[in-house]
């Protein structure tokens, strides 16, 4: 059980800049190696780019991750609420709960739309602040010949390899865009465009 004295709650906040100022005064809380996604979290809820997806409506951001409260670092549950009217951040309210002391668990993100939540905007979320999944050069040749509309067989004769071969790697390459986005696709060229769209 949480008693309610361990609730941190930073209110309203009406402006842009010190509604990101007001987050930035937490990052001296957040445990490394965490401290560079969450730098990165507030950059990305500053850009057009994600103003532009969410469009005029609440979005909650959920962080789990590890923060200092007194002496020791606990493992919080922060809730971030943001609006955007049009290309802006015009509100944003914070709600820190700490869980239990830290122990290494890895950094969350969930992200909820009008209470709803939306992976494929988490999923892009998350791509911004981690390193994005890496491909071999083989596996970057298949996704660029697959973007071109190239089918499994004419891969095969394009890179002079056999089909089994090109299936393979299409296997694999599924596997890294489903495992990092935690996304299901229903085939290798389905899962490349998406991350075309979104992420290249």
């Amino acid at each position: 059980m949480i008693n309610k004295d361990q609730m941190e709650y930073i209110g309203n906040i009406n402006t842009c800049n010190f509604a990101i100022q007001k987050l930035s005064c937490l990052i001296a809380r957040v445990r490394p190696p965490f401290v560079d996604p969450y730098k990165n979290l507030l950059n990305v809820i500053k850009k057009d780019s994600f103003a532009l997806k969410v469009k005029n409506k609440y979005v909650y951001i959920k962080l789990v991750l590890p923060m200092r409260f007194e002496k020791d670092f606990v493992l919080t549950l922060q809730t971030i609420v943001l609006h955007y009217e049009g290309m802006r951040l015009t509100d944003l309210i914070l709600i820190n709960q700490p869980i239990c002391t830290y122990r290494k668990e890895p950094f969350e993100v969930e992200l909820y739309v009008n209470n709803r939540q939306d992976v494929e905007l988490a999923s892009f979320l998350k791509s911004q602040l981690e390193p994005v999944v890496r491909f071999s050069k083989k596996q970057e040749r298949v996704i660029d010949l697959t973007l071109r509309g190239l089918d499994s067989h004419e891969i095969a004769l394009m890179t002079d390899k056999s089909v089994p071969s090109v299936y393979k790697i299409n296997r694999r390459i599924l596997e890294k865009i489903t495992d990092y986005y935690e996304m299901e696709f229903p085939d290798v060229r389905s899962a490349v465009l998406f991350l075309r769209k979104n992420f290249i």
